[in-house]
């Protein structure tokens, strides 16, 4: 073939076709070069790193790419149309650039690949973005949760305390009050008798004889004091009131011994200050049942 000498227009073909098909193979090799290089960046990278920008800069370039393929197929197309069919050594020189050309549409088709992958890659990023958001919102209406459970409990707890605080108020307010008695001692005077009951002052006074306000029912040396019509008395009583109900009584020579029924203790407690301001002494006892014992000799005993 060192000595043939080839037509202009196979020689033009040959050349057009060399620098088609290597332009062609350059294209193809970077594209696949740079699809892997891009699929390669987009498995190690993590959907929080992957940068939207460079995704749509390498789809433009792959664009690009495809275009410049198809312009150089057209005019490889075109060219092949004024080969020497005649020729032996043009057509060898022809099916080495179509299997060329069939292994760049090769490349080609796995260039369309990786775009896939690449398309499928940035739509797993699109749902990864979007089942992060769902749980960023998920976490968020949990942590509203939480904090309004621990405002309704600390909400609670400030109740109970309150009412706790209010209970104890009550408490004091209900408590009984504690009245302190004087310690008793012995003395000389004589008894002049009297019964708190039903809220009212029966006298029954130094004897041991029913009267107007204490009947007196006698068994053996046991008397059994039974209250009737008695004077209603209260726990405020006044001075007058109670130097007229105690005129009578000599503190030089009696002291006043009280049986307080339960339901009149309150009424004892304030008669029994007017008492100690009255200068009498006074021995007391709470029962509901008014008995009295008689004997030769009794040794009393009161308080201040």
């Amino acid at each position: 073939m060192a000595g043939r000498h080839l037509p202009d227009s196979l020689e033009l073909l040959l050349d057009t076709m060399c620098n088609t098909f290597g332009g062609v193979m350059f294209i193809t090799i970077s594209m696949v070069l740079m699809v892997s290089a891009v699929s390669r960046m987009l498995s190690e990278a993590s959907p929080q790193e992957l940068d939207r920008q460079v995704l749509e800069e390498e789809r433009r370039r792959i664009a690009a790419l495809e275009q410049e393929i198809g312009r150089m197929e057209t005019r490889l197309r075109l060219s092949d149309s004024h080969v020497v069919r005649d020729d032996a050594n043009s057509r060898e020189e022809v099916d080495l650039l179509r299997k060329a050309l069939r292994e760049a549409a090769a490349l080609e088709n796995e260039a369309a690949g990786k775009q896939s992958q690449l398309e499928a890659l940035e739509q797993e990023i699109s749902r990864q973005r979007e089942r992060n958001a769902a749980g960023a919102k998920q976490l968020q209406e949990e942590e509203q949760r939480i904090e309004a459970a621990l405002r309704e409990e600390h909400s609670q707890r400030e109740r109970r305390i309150q009412e706790r605080e209010e209970l104890k108020k009550e408490e004091a307010a209900q408590r009984p009050r504690r009245i302190r008695f004087a310690k008793s001692e012995p003395t000389n005077l004589q008894p002049y008798t009297i019964i708190l009951s039903g809220n009212a002052l029966h006298r029954l006074g130094p004897g041991g004889l029913s009267c107007r306000e204490v009947e007196v029912r006698r068994e053996g040396n046991l008397l059994t004091l039974i209250p009737r019509n008695g004077v209603p008395v209260s726990g405020d009583i006044g001075s007058a009131e109670f130097s007229r109900l105690f005129a009578d009584v000599d503190r030089g020579r009696y002291f006043v011994r009280c049986f307080v029924d339960p339901d009149s203790f309150e009424v004892f407690a304030g008669l029994r200050r007017r008492f100690r301001e009255n200068g009498f002494r006074l021995d007391w006892i709470i029962t509901e049942e008014f008995l009295l014992r008689l004997v030769d000799r009794a040794d009393y005993s009161a308080s201040e």
